[in-house]
């Protein structure tokens, strides 16, 4: 069974959405900032990254990824810019097929997969996912990573697109980072989390199979 994932970076709140072809299951990421220093927030944006390469290693090769791609309108432009590195790094190196299968969405297109129009209101978003797809969540992210599964879903060719405006954003995904074909044979990772006296950090390592 294909299985896609859309993920919501947020600094105080990540989520992803996994869809495995009969559920969306999302799993949000809430950090606080533990200190000043530089590897207090190294240490912080490790942990969220190390979660969410977990849930896609445990997505089962994923047949594509969408995350959310830059907004930089808010004075935390510089945060978001080192935590989306170091997140697109550790998704590059936990995915059998590094990022060939993992493609941006930039905020307008998704609000109009969402929502219809592309300076849509987050509440708007919400109203209108809220609507067609009778679900309910708790927090904003977890309904930006639920609209990039239905998305990616959909592109995917797991499911239909409901309205033009759908089509409309998933055809400017396609012509702006194109829809990757998985690769063969490329090495799996297996990833460990551990915990230091400064926060939390994260390992990635070869998957070690016998012959």
């Amino acid at each position: 069974m294909k299985s896609v994932v859309g993920i919501d970076p947020s600094l105080s709140n990540t989520a992803v959405c996994v869809y495995d072809g009969t559920d969306f299951a999302t799993t949000c990421f809430p950090t606080k900032p533990t200190g000043r220093l530089l590897r207090h927030r190294i240490d912080r944006y490790c942990f969220v990254a190390a979660g969410v390469c977990k849930l896609l290693v445990e997505a089962q090769r994923p047949t594509l990824v969408l995350i959310e791609g830059y907004g930089f309108r808010s004075q935390a432009a510089n945060a978001q810019g080192e935590f989306g590195g170091i997140l697109r790094f550790l998704i590059n190196s936990a995915l059998p097929t590094g990022l060939h299968n993992v493609a941006e969405v930039a905020p307008a297109t998704l609000k109009k997969f969402a929502a219809g129009k592309g300076n849509a209101k987050k509440i708007a978003m919400v109203a209108a996912l809220t609507k067609r797809y009778d679900v309910l969540f708790e927090t904003d992210d977890e309904y930006d990573a639920y609209a990039l599964a239905r998305m990616a879903a959909c592109l995917a060719g797991i499911e239909e697109p409901q309205t033009q405006q759908q089509r409309t954003a998933m055809e400017t995904v396609r012509k702006s980072a194109g829809i990757p074909t998985l690769a063969e044979g490329t090495e799996e990772v297996t990833l460990a989390l551990s915990k230091d006296r400064h926060g939390y950090a994260c390992q990635l390592r070869p998957l070690k199979t016998g012959n």
